[in-house]
């Protein structure tokens, strides 16, 4: 869940030509600025004629303020905050489904659903117009996004639209449906019954969820995290097409791990030794209901001890 921070306190030299006000702006306080500011010719010294220094100039500094102009437009995109709140059956279905964004779900001992969701698009028209759509039946909630279609056909047609998502709910509710296209997806704390999600491209997060969980990520990196381990009945079948699967679980626990790399390989770190294999079918622990099973068809799968 990398997010872009600022720019470090002390510009750099290919920083030295953008505005002293963007600097500020980025979180530079105006110190050391003799180690990078551009030094001046004396003025006595031969030099360039004035109306080539004017073209240099220019040369320079167009694509520094044409960066400064984007950085500007990007902190004006607009931006809203909805936050609901419902009562929630300790163990009812939900099904949460967004196109781009996030989606943080969060296990908690309260019977209510909460959802902070934040909204951006490049238009305040687009940001108005992408909804989210809550329905409550019975023991079954849908959190759906709905976003606008392209303002037109054409290559510079408006599709901008994205939704972050928080949302915290009985950790003993069943997920049928996690979806999401580009993103990231982050679920912990979870003990229903089941766990269903899938990202098309993007960062998939499993923390310490003990339900019988079913993983998908089509291209991007899945973490799989247990910091404890519990007595109950649960298990795990997770599965990247294309990049990296990381398991993480704490010494001692008891699981049956079934672990394939296609076109990879395995590092797994509780062994004696670390191995570098592509397949794995080994009883951790001792006798155990619970069952791993992971699959990276393109990419590596990184077994290890979660400390």
């Amino acid at each position: 869940m990398d997010s872009p921070g600022k720019m470090p306190g002390v510009p750099t030299a290919r920083m030295a030509v953008l505005p002293r006000r963007l600097l500020l702006e980025r979180g530079w306080d105006g110190s050391d600025a003799g180690d990078v500011a551009p030094r001046s010719r004396p003025r006595d010294s031969p030099g360039l004629q004035p109306s080539y220094r004017a073209r240099l100039a220019f040369l320079f500094l167009s694509p520094a303020l044409f960066f400064a102009g984007v950085a500007t437009s990007r902190s004006a995109i607009p931006e809203d905050f909805v936050k609901q709140s419902y009562e929630l059956a300790p163990n009812a279905n939900v099904s949460i489904r967004n196109t781009d964004g996030r989606i943080y779900i969060y296990g908690s001992d309260e019977n209510k659903l909460e959802i902070l969701a934040m909204r951006r698009a490049f238009s305040n028209e687009r940001l108005e117009a992408i909804q989210i759509k809550v329905t409550i039946e019975n023991n079954t909630a849908v959190i759906d996004t709905i976003y606008p279609p392209a303002s037109g056909t054409s290559f510079l047609a408006d599709r901008s639209g994205t939704v972050d998502y928080t949302i915290i709910l009985p950790q003993h509710c069943t997920l049928s449906e996690v979806k999401l296209a580009n993103g990231e997806i982050m679920i912990s704390g979870m003990r229903g019954e089941q766990i269903n999600a899938h990202l098309d491209r993007g960062l998939m997060y499993l923390r310490n969820c003990f339900s019988a969980v079913r993983a998908r990520l089509g291209q991007g990196r899945m973490n799989v995290r247990y910091s404890w381990w519990e007595t109950s009945a649960f298990s795990l079948a997770a599965e990247v097409e294309k990049g990296d699967l990381r398991l993480a679980v704490i010494r001692g626990a008891a699981v049956h791990l079934d672990a394939t790399s296609v076109d990879g390989r395995i590092l797994n770190y509780f062994a004696p030794q670390p191995q570098d294999i592509s397949r794995l079918d080994q009883q951790f622990g001792g006798e155990s209901r619970v069952k791993f099973e992971l699959k990276a068809t393109d990419g590596d799968i990184r077994i290890e001890p979660a400390y």
